[in-house]
């Protein structure tokens, strides 16, 4: 029937699931590409190939992928490394990223206990400079590719954010919020401007653990941009390109970063590790190495 009551009536439709979900929902996804096929600012409405399409996440509601297809598997039977579940905005010609989905998720206003977990989020292009309205916010259509977080501050987990791009921010960009965010990766994420993996503005203190930013690039900032003051320990910053910080770029701002590893990272000019304007990070236990910049490698 699809009413996704169980995986033999399974539905098609993922944020109708999400629409449909009350608090302390789970919502278990199998192995598969999906693709938003509604507007963000009208959830109820299906509307083909608009670029204000995204994946919207509810309060109180857990999303988790990497079910098998077949059969009714239990949580001891997911594996997202193995069963692949992907959140695509590719949503016109495929591989033309012209007519790709502005956000592929968007987190928007206080949503207590939400999650992802267990995703791959990839082909959201932001490079439009307009507005979206979601619970009150305006997501802007060039920042997030992958995932735009506005005054919300959902739970993040083994999820992958790759082949993103944007302005500003290409796969994660927080404002004013404050995600947990561990055991993902951001990798091949193309910002135009500041941050190719991770972009954190405006009081956003998002906690960051476990995690890899890889092969991203940007103006400043390959693997993060901040102005604001994020707290990332245990995590990998390798193979990240900018003209100014190639591993992370700070900007009037004090992130605190505990048992890190940056190497192989490159910077035109400055930072190929990390580059700080007016910025005081607090690192302990962490690993410069390999880095190449022509000042400050």
């Amino acid at each position: 029937t699809g009413n996704g009551l169980s995986w033999a009536n399974a539905s098609g439709d993922l944020q109708l699931m999400i629409n449909l979900s009350c608090a302390n929902t789970e919502i278990w996804v199998a192995q598969g590409t999906y693709k938003p096929n509604r507007p963000a600012n009208n959830l109820n409405t299906i509307a083909v190939n608009n670029r204000d399409n995204a994946f919207v996440l509810k309060t109180d509601v857990k999303i988790f992928g990497g079910f098998p297809a077949s059969g009714s598997p239990g949580m001891a039977l997911r594996d997202w490394n193995t069963n692949i579940t992907t959140l695509s905005g590719d949503i016109g010609i495929a591989n033309n990223t012209s007519d790709n989905s502005y956000h592929v998720v968007i987190s928007s206003g206080a949503v207590g206990s939400a999650e992802l977990n267990g995703f791959i989020v990839t082909k959201g292009n932001a490079n439009i400079s307009k507005t979206i309205p979601v619970n009150g916010y305006n997501p802007n259509g060039r920042y997030g590719g992958g995932m735009y977080n506005d005054n919300s501050s959902p739970t993040i987990a083994n999820s992958t954010f790759s082949e993103n791009k944007a302005t500003n921010g290409s796969g994660i960009y927080n404002t004013v919020s404050s995600p947990t965010i561990s055991n993902s990766t951001f990798s091949q994420n193309q910002a135009t401007n500041n941050g190719g993996g991770m972009y954190n503005s405006s009081s956003s203190t998002p906690m960051i653990s476990n995690s890899i930013f890889s092969r991203n690039t940007a103006n400043s900032g390959g693997g993060m941009y901040n102005s604001s003051d994020p707290i990332v320990s245990k995590s990998v910053f390798t193979r990240n390109t900018a003209q100014f910080g190639g591993g992370m770029y700070n900007d009037n701002s004090i992130p605190k970063i505990s048992s890190c590893s940056f190497s192989g990272n490159t910077a035109s000019q400055d930072g190929g590790g990390m580059s700080n304007n007016n910025a005081l990070p607090e690192i302990s236990n962490s690993i410069f190495s390999g880095n190449n910049a022509t000042y400050g490698g």
